[in-house]
């Protein structure tokens, strides 16, 4: 088995992967900008406060997809 992802862009790439999820659907799903959570999953920018909200809810199933 692959190890479990440790960091947050880790976690949103492979959590979104595993769902069947592209960027721009995850993205439609939290409202964001396609490219955002392209940066995010990058490390080039970390999420607002806010936007961490919505990424810890996909994270632990509380967003419906």
């Amino acid at each position: 088995p692959l190890p479990r992802p440790k960091s947050l862009p880790e976690k949103l790439k492979t959590y979104r992967l595993r769902m069947g999820l592209s960027k721009r659907k995850l993205a439609a799903k939290l409202g964001i900008d396609p490219g955002t959570l392209g940066c995010w999953e990058r490390e080039r920018r970390k999420p607002t406060k806010e936007s961490q909200k919505l990424i810890d809810g996909f994270l632990n199933g509380r967003l419906s997809i």
